[in-house]
C-alpha cells in the first residue's frame, strides 16, 4: 500500500535528519535564525500531520 510506504519513508527521513544533530555531526547554529527555525518547525509539523492522516486512513482499511 502506498500510504504505508509513505509512513516508512517519512520515518527514515526524520531519523536521518535528527540522528546527525544528536551526535553533533551537524552545526545547529544554522537554526538560530528565526526564518530557518520557522521553516524547520513548519516542515516537521506538516510531515507529522500527513503521517497522522495516513495512519487514520490505514486504520480504517
Amino acid at each position: 500500500m502506498a500510504i504505508g510506504g509513505f509512513l516508512i519513508m517519512m520515518g527514515a527521513i526524520l531519523t536521518g535528519a535528527i540522528l546527525p544533530i544528536l551526535f553533533n555531526l551537524v552545526d545547529v547554529n544554522v537554526f538560530k535564525s528565526e526564518t530557518n527555525t520557522l521553516l524547520l518547525m513548519l516542515t516537521f509539523f506538516l510531515i507529522g500531520i500527513s503521517d497522522f492522516i495516513a495512519g487514520i486512513i490505514l486504520l480504517r482499511r
